[in-house]
């Protein structure tokens, strides 16, 4: 044990992957790949994908899941987010007046 608490300490993460891949590199992927992921469950159940069934299908540890879940459905509320505006600024298909 590293800690004088008695936890254990990780190791960090290699700077560069299998492959010679930056982390950076294969963050992105993971992060890709975990859009694509919740995109397909979001066309097969009409719902979010959960950290749970991300981390079985990509294979990764609970705390990478949970956080790739966190930054797809960032990036999901962000993008609508920016929709709603241009929506709103007029840049929507709906006549000007219409009611909604």
């Amino acid at each position: 044990m590293a800690s004088g608490r008695g936890r254990l300490q990780l190791a960090p993460e290699p700077s560069v992957g299998p492959g010679g891949k930056g982390a950076s590199c294969l963050e992105e992927e993971l992060l890709e790949q975990a859009r694509a992921e919740d995109a397909q469950h979001r066309a097969k159940f009409q719902r979010p994908i959960s950290a749970e069934t991300l981390q079985k299908r990509l294979g990764v540890g609970a705390r990478k899941s949970r956080a790739l879940v966190a930054a797809v459905r960032y990036e999901a509320s962000e993008v609508g987010r920016q929709e709603s505006a241009s929506q709103r600024d007029g840049g929507g298909s709906r006549e000007e007046g219409a009611l909604v």
